[in-house]
């Protein structure tokens, strides 16, 4: 099935969801009446926000990865409200049609604060905050800014780890080369391309607006997030005593192993690993709401099923 890193729990995928049985408690069964999802819109700062909303029962809060947006991840999000939860996943400033924050806040404390707005303009309480990529690190933000904002935390391929570990200490990612960046960047788009399926239409309907919107905005986003030093952040959020789970995948070039190490170490947990690239969550939506329901299964007071 391929390869264990040490010392994690893995849960491996291959055409079909393989999930680890290590942990001894069932996952949520598919609730009939729940498969439906809509985009909704809102007003955060007088400005008109889409979202995606769905199902009922504990409130999942998603923040989607960087160039994407709520569409995207529709299979995923749409089999979490199956799953018996209520989700709900804005836009991003700068993607999907939200408007850009201002240049001064253009950074995740200013991503967080946009985002404890938005949740009070919609009236939620979020149970747990699940991220993807860019989307974790602003979850990392949200909870280190905000005590007691949400009752646990997932990291999915999260940015804010260190650039790798040469025996000397840690390097952040801010000192990777560009050449590296760039390296990687575009494996995981063919990847994508090739395994999306059905999916191709979501991402393009995301990407491609977000691209041609606001290409600078984008750009200036994407440099935030391959400079995001979020350790000592997320270190705050473990001490507080909150749930955390991270997980990543064996063919991730854009974040490497050692952000991977560094963000489980900073947690204090082990992590999980997935077969896939770094858009996993938009080739496996099965798998991605799975994992999200096994981290939330503790939270619901009840034992939790399979998808």
């Amino acid at each position: 099935m391929g390869a264990v890193f040490p010392a994690r729990r893995a849960i491996f995928y291959a055409r079909g969801v393989t999930i680890d049985t290590t942990s001894g408690d069932p996952l949520p069964k598919a609730v009939s009446g729940q498969d439906i999802v809509s985009v909704a819109e809102v007003r955060v700062d007088t400005k008109l926000v889409h979202y995606t909303v769905g199902g009922t029962g504990p409130t999942v809060l998603f923040l989607h990865g960087w160039g994407l947006g709520h569409h995207a991840y529709r299979g995923g999000l749409r089999r979490l409200a199956q799953l018996g939860f209520h989700v709900v996943a804005p836009a991003l400033p700068g993607f999907g049609g939200t408007p850009d924050l201002e240049p001064g806040n253009r950074t995740f404390v200013g991503y967080a604060r946009w985002l404890t707005r938005f949740v009070k303009s919609t009236d939620i309480a979020p149970t747990i905050i699940v991220g993807h990529s860019f989307g974790a690190g602003v979850g990392i933000r949200v909870l280190a800014d905000n005590p007691g904002y949400a009752q646990a935390l997932v990291l999915i391929n999260s940015v804010g780890g260190a650039w790798r570990n040469d025996g000397a200490g840690e390097k952040p990612m801010a000192e990777r080369p560009m050449w590296d960046w760039g390296r990687a960047i575009p494996v995981d788009v063919v990847g994508l391309l090739g395994s999306a399926g059905s999916m191709l239409p979501s991402v393009f309907q995301d990407l491609v607006p977000n691209v041609l919107r606001n290409p600078f905005g984008v750009a200036k986003v994407g440099r935030l997030a391959r400079n995001a030093d979020l350790v000592a952040a997320l270190r705050t959020v473990a001490e507080r005593r909150v749930p955390i789970t991270v997980v990543h995948s064996d063919r991730d070039g854009v974040i490497p192993q050692s952000s991977f190490d560094s963000l489980c170490a900073a947690a204090k947990v082990e992590g999980r690993t997935v077969r896939g690239i770094h858009s996993w969550p938009l080739t496996n939506p099965a798998l991605f709401a799975t994992l999200v329901a096994e981290a939330a299964a503790p939270l619901r007071g009840r034992a939790a099923v399979s998808a």
